[in-house]
């Protein structure tokens, strides 16, 4: 688990990249990581007042995987290890 940290008074830009694991369709998956992803930017905009030309946001589906599904892993915890590819990444794209 990560934190966000703002630092009034410093300029910064921020990308919120969401991802999913492979199960669905392709497309379908980077719809839904795209709607995500500007969901957590509306709130970051709307609730937290952050300027909006400080926040970028990409949903990027199931491009790319922490853990390799191709594996299929057959064990009672396949679908906990998969889970860190259903991920929000926050990146600190610009500092000023």
């Amino acid at each position: 688990m990560g934190y966000i940290i703002f630092v009034f008074g410093i300029t910064y830009k921020i990308e919120i990249g969401v991802h999913t694991d492979t199960r669905g369709k392709k497309e379908k998956n980077l719809e839904l990581s795209a709607c995500r992803a500007k969901s957590i930017a509306d709130c970051l905009i709307n609730d937290f007042k952050i300027s909006k030309d400080r926040i970028s946001f990409k949903g990027y589906g199931s491009s790319q995987l922490l853990v390799s599904e191709s594996e299929k892993l057959k064990c009672a915890h396949c679908y906990e290890k998969l889970a860190a590819n259903r991920r929000v990444e926050v990146k600190l794209v610009e500092v000023q």
